[in-house]
């Protein structure tokens, strides 16, 4: 399916609200559900038309490896910088084939790929000979010509010869032409089952909907069911949250949070400076005290956060700070009592979370934390639920996904503990549905593999009435 979604832009959305308001919101919410379901969005009409073109004619690529077969070298360079914006490879051929490709084409040709064996060598050779050759590659996972089809008679000879090798060639065959194409020739082509483009953007865009599309495939393929939540259990966390006030603190997120089986650190809420001085007695190592208030959602810019606490006196003074600083800043303020904890084990800072889309209802976010989010704003998102799988897939996504596989000497981050938070989290997300407009889960500490995680922060915001 290939849809056009405008409105991705402010100003779009505002020339939308006069028509079609309703379906024009966040392009990155709209990109997630179509990710999804394996829709294609359309850029615009051309790039529409192009995307069918090419499924209309086209197997699906195992993966984003193209070989370019050309005549001419500019071209090749040309669409070789395109592919690679968009994300494709253009692998070396093996050495034999490239020996054999040579014994075809005048010393002076190139076989690595581009395949670029001259004017001279297309026109004595022909592109079927070389394509026999080419798709041997086990690199190469679409094949793709670069050729002139002013001439309808030559390039009716080149797609007759491409017919008889077209059917059983297991990769997708495609061809972009650097001339003015007669409808003869994109015909002839189009008979030996080979779609013809005749812009080399139009090309490379069309060769990206074909392995995003496959590579959806693969994940419908190996999706897992999200799991489901045992009725008595669903129920319970239901009623606890249809009871509680608008704003979950993070204590009171957490307790039901945990009933869904998400990883709670020991601690423990005390309302008294004695209470929290006993609580850090009973953890290991430093401490961290968090005032818990439904009214007070930006705990940090209050002032009401300590950090690594040690000793009783300490804990003493900064439980009386933090209850001072949260009373400055926000007079009149519910405050439950103070939240120790201890300090998170060094990691990779994530985020976690839910946010409400109006039309497409709960949608699971993730991202880099801290200030990661706020600055290159490097989150992904799908609708509720998904599976483990899933959500491993989901991480790839994130254009920081590296850091999680271990940068400059770091560990490798548990990926799969943080792909079942993020099933376990959209699970609760789906169960409540009717009930949440948001969760957040930041940070999420993701320790080295096989160390689990730490979800150092947690708060849950109720859709209203």
């Amino acid at each position: 399916m290939i849809i056009a979604k405008v409105g991705r832009s402010e100003a779009g959305r505002r020339a939308a609200a006069s028509h079609s308001g309703a379906l024009a919101h966040s392009g990155a919410v709209d990109d997630a559900v179509f990710r999804h379901y394996g829709i294609l969005r359309g850029e615009d009409l051309d790039h529409m038309l192009d995307m069918a073109a090419a499924f209309a004619f086209c197997k699906l690529p195992r993966g984003n490896r193209v070989a370019v077969i050309t005549g001419s070298g500019g071209s090749a360079v040309w669409m070789s910088d395109l592919l690679a914006a968009h994300g494709l490879e253009l692998p070396i051929l093996e050495e034999d084939l490239q020996q054999r490709l040579m014994a075809l084409l005048p010393s002076y040709a190139s076989a690595q790929n581009p395949v670029d064996g001259t004017a001279q060598a297309i026109h004595e050779v022909g592109y079927a000979k070389l394509v026999e050759i080419v798709r041997e590659s086990r690199r190469i996972d679409t094949i793709l010509l670069i050729g002139s089809l002013a001439n309808e008679a030559t390039a009716t000879q080149r797609a007759d010869e491409l017919a008889a090798v077209t059917g059983d060639t297991e990769q997708p065959i495609i061809l972009s032409t650097y001339t003015t194409a007669t409808p003869g020739a994109m015909a002839a082509f189009a008979e030996a089952g080979i779609p013809c483009y005749t812009s080399m953007p139009s090309c490379a865009r069309a060769i990206r909907a074909l392995v995003d599309y496959a590579r959806f495939q693969e994940r419908r393929r190996a999706r897992q069911p999200a799991g489901e939540t045992p009725p008595g259990l669903r129920q319970e966390v239901g009623r606890a949250l249809a009871a509680a006030g608008p704003v979950l603190t993070e204590a009171d997120a957490k307790a039901l949070l945990t009933c869904y089986g998400v990883p709670r650190p020991p601690e423990a809420v005390a309302r008294s400076a004695a209470e929290a001085v006993a609580a850090a007695a009973g953890m290991r190592g430093a401490v961290a005290l968090k005032v818990q208030s439904p009214d007070i959602t930006h705990k940090t810019e209050a002032g009401a956060v300590a950090l690594g606490l040690s000793g009783d006196g300490a804990v003493r003074e900064a439980y009386q700070r933090v209850i001072a600083s949260a009373e400055r800043a926000h007079p009149g303020a519910v405050i439950d009592g103070v939240l120790v904890q201890p300090m998170a084990r060094p990691g990779h800072e994530m985020i976690l979370g839910v946010t409400r889309d109006a039309t497409f209802g709960p949608m699971l976010m993730v991202g880099l934390g801290g200030i990661h989010v706020e600055v290159l704003a490097d989150v992904a998102f799908a609708p509720v639920p998904i599976g483990p799988a899933e959500a491993l897939s989901l991480l790839g996504e994130l254009k920081g996904a590296a850091l999680l596989d271990g940068v400059r000497g770091a560990a490798r981050a548990d990926r799969p503990a943080l792909a079942e938070l993020m099933a376990t989290l959209s699970r609760f997300a789906a169960d409540h549905a009717d009930l949440i407009e948001e969760i957040d889960l930041n940070p999420v500490i993701v320790h080295p593999q096989g160390a689990g995680l730490t979800v150092v922060d947690a708060l849950i915001v109720k859709r209203k009435p």
